[in-house]
C-alpha cells in the first residue's frame, strides 16, 4: 500500500501533462497542481508545523481543499476536515 503523498508524487512524474484537477474554469496538469502542493507543504512547515500535528480546514470542496488535503499530507501532518 502507498501513502497518498508517494502516489501524487508518482502521478507526477507518469502523467505531468495530464489534467489532474478540474475546478470550475480552473485545469492544473499533475505538474502544476503537484508544485502548488509543495509551495502550500512548504509554508505550513515553514509556520513551525511539524509531523503529526493536526491541521483543520473548513472550506467547501473545491480546489484549495483538495490542495490542502495533498499538502497535510506531503508534509506529515494530519488532516481534520471540517467541512459539511
Amino acid at each position: 500500500m502507498y501513502p497518498a503523498s508517494r502516489i501524487m508524487r508518482r502521478a507526477r512524474t507518469y502523467y505531468a501533462d495530464r489534467i489532474a484537477v478540474i475546478d470550475g474554469d480552473t485545469r492544473l496538469t499533475y505538474a502544476q497542481f503537484s508544485d502548488r502542493i509543495d509551495r502550500l507543504a512548504g509554508a505550513l512547515i515553514g509556520l513551525g508545523l511539524r509531523r503529526g500535528d493536526r491541521v483543520a480546514i473548513l472550506d467547501w470542496n473545491s480546489l484549495r481543499y483538495l490542495e490542502a488535503y495533498y499538502a497535510c499530507l506531503q508534509a506529515g501532518l494530519a488532516f481534520m476536515p471540517l467541512n459539511a
